[in-house]
């Protein structure tokens, strides 16, 4: 049902295409309605899309287009298909409809509601609705519904080989489902297209993953000319790519080469701010808002507001699909943006996949002269694509003055130690945690942080002290902590060069920090935004492979003379995107 505002959008893009045969700008509809921002209409023309009255290019300011009702087909939904294990096929009467954007015709084609994680890789998840043309063959890789022994449906990917038909799932973590000759296995169609499910508030906080597919159509595939090479092969038969072009149409480019997409581990970035400003390199600037009127441009930030939302969530489309599965991505950006693109990152990757926001300590105090208080940190937002993401526990040595500030006891062997509690906030009700121990209950409200035999554990081995009025609390040694090291915090004080080399140089310490913990030797890391190379040149470091992409060709320059005077360099090429 259409709400009066969104009847008020509709109404004035249509009048506006009859009087000037092409549509209004978002700013347009914003100012005709007095909304509050350009946002608010684009929200307004999202949801009009959403729901088939509207169609929009992606990125194209005048690109709206209105979809009548006669260009809605309906389409029977026959119920739920399996993306797992098959499931029995039950046919349900319910219809849906489907703009002619998606279908040119609707003989012959049904929908189907996915249940399950199979097809993950293709995209195709739990609660997603897949269009279905009826056919009874199929070609090799096809996405196909296929009933098997006349009794159970599945959805996967067919292959004919010789002497049995394998279904195979497109999720890394599945096996094939193999037939051999004289198993019952029916095609009931192929997959012509995908209705992404509308996700829940546990998940993703939009309904724009319904256009992802047109996003990442929209956007040209990147050829790539070799135009040097430099290193060594010390990798085997990998090569490092460091690449001048479009990282959206380069990112584009990936999806199809099997050695990249779905193999890179780690992703870091440290795109533009939205400043609305242009960076300059020079060879006399002093730090990194330093530049001179004769310095060379380094790069254009000039998108701002929706655009840039909207430039930025293309290219995490992208990049979320080249991550492995247990890949992890870290996304550097400022105070005015972060929260912005925090609402961004939950959309694409999902809020459950939020791990960390990491406030880095940029610089030294500032004294300027402004209403507010100085400016020293930005903010790095880390997220998984799944649960099951590389962590390599980062650890830091503590300080002698902070040992002996926090372990002030000695005992007996004069071994410096300290105590912390036994129970945790939070009350047990039929746990372990909850129950007596040594006559002991945790206090209201709290719980025992170990089970009682493990309390009993560390008791017997001297690991708990009690206090003259009988309060147990749990021993930690300190020179156990010098071996290990304390777990580092997600405040990080890791200043960046004083004297970059390129305007948004970022410290070499903190990337090494990152990929240390989220990779391991011999794994990918991109950097789409690659600037300096300080990522590239970290994770060479590290022996790790890399990726780095940029539109700057100051970047690229630097980054190719910083990479070269690294000792015993591995094998790496340098493209430029073709023009076309």
């Amino acid at each position: 049902m259409l709400t009066k505002r969104k009847k008020q959008v509709l109404e004035f893009v249509k009048k506006y295409i009859s009087k000037h045969d092409y549509a209004p700008s978002l700013e347009e509809i914003k100012k005709h309605l007095r909304l509050s921002s350009v946002s608010t209409a684009h929200y307004h023309v999202q949801a009009l899309q959403d729901m088939g009255y509207l169609q929009k290019e992606i990125n194209q300011p005048r690109a709206i287009d209105i979809i009548g009702h006669e260009t809605m087909l309906k389409i029977p939904l026959l119920g739920t298909i399996a993306a797992g294990r098959p499931i029995e096929a039950i046919q349900e009467k319910e219809t849906i409809a489907v703009s002619t954007s998606k279908l040119s015709q609707s003989s012959d084609v049904y929908a189907l509601r996915v249940v399950g994680n199979s097809m993950i890789d293709e995209n195709i998840n739990d609660g997603d609705i897949i269009l279905i043309k009826h056919q009874e063959t199929a070609e090799n890789g096809q996405k196909v519904v296929a009933l098997v022994d006349n009794y159970s449906a599945t959805l996967k990917k067919y292959y004919r080989e010789r002497g049995h038909i394998r279904l195979q799932p497109a999720n890394r973590n599945m096996e094939p489902m193999i037939f051999q000759s004289g198993r019952d296995v029916a095609i009931q169609g192929i997959v012509l297209d995908v209705i992404k499910a509308v996700p829940t508030s546990s998940s993703k906080i939009s309904t724009f993953d319904t256009t992802e597919k047109n996003i990442i159509d929209s956007v040209p595939i990147a050829y790539l000319k070799k135009v040097s090479s430099f290193g060594q092969r010390t990798f085997g038969d990998w090569t490092n790519i460091l690449a001048l072009g479009d990282n959206a149409q380069v990112l584009k480019s990936f999806l199809d080469n099997a050695l990249i997409c779905g193999k890179v581990n780690l992703i870091y970035i440290d795109p533009p701010f939205a400043t609305n400003q242009i960076f300059r390199g020079g060879i006399n600037r002093t730090a990194t808002i330093s530049r001179g009127s004769s310095d060379e441009i380094a790069y254009h930030d000039k998108l701002t507001g929706i655009e840039y939302i909207e430039f930025l969530r293309t290219r995490l489309i992208l990049m979320r699909e080249i991550l492995s599965n247990n890949g992890s991505i870290y996304i550097h950006i400022d105070l005015k943006m972060g929260h912005y693109v925090k609402v961004l990152m939950d959309e694409v990757f999902g809020r459950d996949m939020f791990i960390n926001d990491i406030t880095r300590i940029k610089c030294s105090p500032k004294n300027f002269s402004r209403k507010g208080y100085g400016n020293i940190k930005d903010m790095i937002l880390f997220y998984s694509k799944t649960k099951k993401y590389v962590w390599n526990e980062p650890r830091e040595k503590m300080s002698t003055d902070a040992i002996k500030r926090l372990f002030h006891k000695t005992d007996k062997n004069g071994r410096r130690y300290t105590t912390t509690p036994l129970h945790a906030p939070g009350e047990t009700i039929n746990g372990d945690t909850g129950k007596k121990w040594k006559g002991l209950t945790p206090p209201p409200g709290r719980h025992w942080r170990y089970s009682p035999d493990e309390l009993t554990r560390l008791d017997n081995e001297g690991l708990i002290e009690w206090s003259a009025t009988g309060n147990p609390r749990k021993i930690i040694y300190a020179d156990e902590i010098e071996k290990n090291g304390k777990k580092i915090q997600d405040i990080w004080e890791l200043k960046d060069p004083v004297y970059p080399q390129y305007p948004t140089e970022k410290n070499l310490d903190m990337l090494k920090k990152i990929i240390s913990a989220s990779s391991n030797e011999g794994d990918i890391v991109m950097d789409s935004f690659c600037g300096s190379g300080s990522t590239l040149l970290a994770a060479e470091m590290l022996g790790r492979h890399w990726i780095g992409i940029d539109n700057s060709r100051i970047a690229i320059s630097v980054s190719e003379k910083r990479l070269k005077k690294y000792k015993d360099i591995s094998y790496s090429e340098v493209f430029n995107q073709k023009e076309t």
